[in-house]
């Protein structure tokens, strides 16, 4: 988990975590379903990813592979941003994934920029910019 520097930065680390992280894949649905937002932005590396197939490719890599977080820094958050009302926030994440098939193993980065915004009363991931390196 995340250094905590904030606790909106928490707050959006914990469901990184829980989508990506944990082993629990029913879990990981139900965060998918209840913080990311039906019309989530996504772009990575550039380049702009529907939501709901962004939304499947977490599902499908789940199910190739296991991921193991490694170190997550928070990098800045805005400053009136909370788990309340939203915000934006960063994160550098170094972690592992290891696919379940050859046991292969490799190591990544990304830095992520994340807003949240209120949708049906609840706060969200509206948006994710992401850079990654393998």
């Amino acid at each position: 988990m995340a250094q905590k520097v904030t606790e909106f930065g928490s707050f959006v680390d914990d469901i990184f975590y829980n989508i990506f992280f944990q082993p629990d894949d029913e879990l990981s649905a139900r965060y998918i379903k209840k913080y990311l937002s039906s019309e989530l932005k996504v772009r990575i590396n550039g380049t702009g990813i529907p939501g709901n197939s962004f939304k499947d490719s977490i599902v499908a890599a789940r199910a190739k592979s296991l991921f193991q977080v490694v170190q997550v820094q928070e990098v800045l958050a805005n400053s009136d941003a909370s788990k309340a009302s939203g915000g934006s926030v960063s994160h550098l994440t170094l972690f592992s994934i290891k696919d379940k098939d050859t046991g292969d193993e490799r190591q990544e980065s990304s830095l992520t920029l994340v807003t949240c915004a209120l949708e049906d009363g609840r706060v969200v991931i509206s948006e994710l910019t992401e850079i990654n390196r393998g």
